[in-house]
């Protein structure tokens, strides 16, 4: 792992309270082309190799910034923090984390505690401890109602090429777009478009304005599934050919399994009737709908402080979008 993908892994970047993340990528993007912020803290990457022509297709490869974490609620007399959760996490398995408060000008480490058993969300009232020990004390450090909490963990490299981190929902998505950038084919007969979203983990906001702005004919949204049943981690990208987001039509699957398969590329197939990633606001993009592939990572963990993927995987699905992007003009329905 390179120094910038652990970096990206350990940015605090909640839903809503992206910016310090947002800004950090934009300095990775900027060499690969001209950089657009959005609404909702989002930005996207006008790829230099672009040109001005009518006749050429845009193509969108998009993943999210945010990761599932937590927001202040309150400031206790005693100076510990009620805390209320973003995303879907479950809270029996939130006690006792080491996480990071995140004020307006500075940083604070502490424990996450749950008072109160629920697995309902809704219903979990978290409380951090920070080490202030009075509701005064915690105000002059600057904390208010609406600062971040998330995840600290430590990054793990394990056996098999298998890696452990906080929030890999989504930065491995945002590492590709970086990875898939610095090797973009040359020659392409598309515009294409790198963008980070905010917000995907509460119902998704940036994503429908990036679509808006951009009308693609295609959308490649990067993210990561469950390895569960017959998807496993190293054995290649995932092709989501239904869910809660987007449904693929069967000539659309063959075609990318035909791509993965002249490359010697693993590929596998989910099929949900649940969940979903930003796809689903690009469906209905401008200029009569987009067509969109969700190609995911599996994880172990997923909506946890020790979240797990595969490096095989990471390199595997560069390459099927690379090859996806060659020959995106042979993908119709």
């Amino acid at each position: 792992m390179d120094k910038v993908f652990q970096q990206i892994l350990q940015y605090g970047s909640v839903p809503g309270n992206e910016t310090n993340l947002r800004d950090y990528l934009i300095k990775q993007f900027q060499a690969y082309g001209k950089i657009t912020k959005t609404k909702w803290t989002g930005f996207y990457c006008d790829w230099k190799g672009n040109k001005t022509s009518k006749n050429r297709p845009t193509i969108v490869i998009t993943a999210h910034m945010d990761s599932p974490g937590f927001i202040v609620q309150n400031i206790n007399s005693d100076g510990s923090l009620k805390i209320i959760s973003l995303g879907g996490l479950a809270p029996s398995k939130m006690n006792l984390r080491t996480v990071t408060l995140q004020t307006s000008t500075k940083s604070y480490s502490g424990i996450l505690t749950l008072p109160t058993a629920s697995d309902r969300p809704s219903e979990a009232s978290y409380e951090g401890f920070f080490g202030f020990s009075s509701e005064k004390e915690a105000q002059k450090a600057g904390v208010r109602k609406g600062d971040s909490v998330y995840f600290l963990s430590p990054i793990l490299e394990m056996e098999n090429q298998l890696i452990c981190a906080p929030h890999v929902d989504n930065r491995v998505g945002i590492y590709l777009m970086l990875m898939i950038a610095k090797k973009l084919p040359k020659n392409l007969d598309c515009n294409i478009y790198f963008a980070a979203t905010s917000c995907e983990e509460v119902g998704g906001r940036c994503a429908k304005i990036i679509a808006d702005m951009l009308a693609p004919d295609l959308a490649i949204c990067l993210d990561v599934t469950y390895e569960e049943q017959d998807i496993k981690m190293g054995k290649g990208p995932v092709l989501t050919l239904s869910d809660d987001a987007s449904i693929l039509p069967a000539k659309v699957r063959d075609k990318v399994a035909e791509i993965a398969q002249a490359k010697k590329i693993p590929l596998q197939f989910e099929v949900y009737n649940y969940a979903g990633t930003d796809a689903k606001d690009f469906r209905a993009a401008p200029g009569g709908g987009c067509l969109t592939l969700p190609i995911l990572l599996a994880t172990l963990n997923n909506h946890s402080p020790h979240e797990i993927f595969s490096m095989k995987d990471m390199q595997s699905t560069a390459k099927l979008v690379w090859e996806v992007l060659k020959r995106q003009g042979e993908i119709e329905v």
